[in-house]
């Protein structure tokens, strides 16, 4: 079978694919690095050592919270907003669809929450739930889009 020279939109395929791969790989690196600076610089004792579920006892020093803070910022807003400007039009919208289910999720599900506990069927609203919930639904709309489309 002969060979032939790939055409411009099988290389522009490539490079995508290539750019996008890299990208993910420095979005795991400057997560890790700033989880790992949070997590390194906790001040507060945790009975059995650290875990994911102690968060709301987290104690940093004030320069450590700025920096965290910032980086949380840069990865959590600026990044996706760097990225919706390097993809298509599809997967624009099908973030965009995933942000507003999230944000729904926690524009409707704080009050239901918060009933639910005055009620005494549900613990209190914390704001690691709510940013759990925003997240997961966001995730999840997000992947079920992608899968469907």
């Amino acid at each position: 079978m002969a060979t032939r020279e790939m055409g411009p939109g099988e290389l522009a395929t490539l490079a995508r694919k290539r750019y996008q791969r890299r990208l993910y790989i420095g979005l795991i690196i400057f997560g890790a690095v700033i989880g790992s600076l949070i997590g390194a610089f906790d001040t507060h004792p945790h009975e059995g050592g650290p875990s994911l579920w102690h968060i709301t006892g987290l104690q940093l020093s004030p320069a450590i919270a700025i920096i965290g803070a910032i980086g949380l910022l840069i990865g959590l807003i600026g990044l996706p907003l760097y990225m919706f400007r390097t993809i298509d039009e599809l997967a624009a919208r099908r973030n965009l669809r995933g942000l507003a289910a999230g944000w729904l999720a926690v524009l409707g599900g704080y009050p239901a929450w918060f009933v639910l506990s005055a009620g005494g069927l549900a613990p209190a609203p914390t704001a690691l739930g709510l940013f759990l919930l925003g997240y997961g639904v966001t995730l999840v709309t997000f992947i079920i889009l992608k899968w469907r489309d």
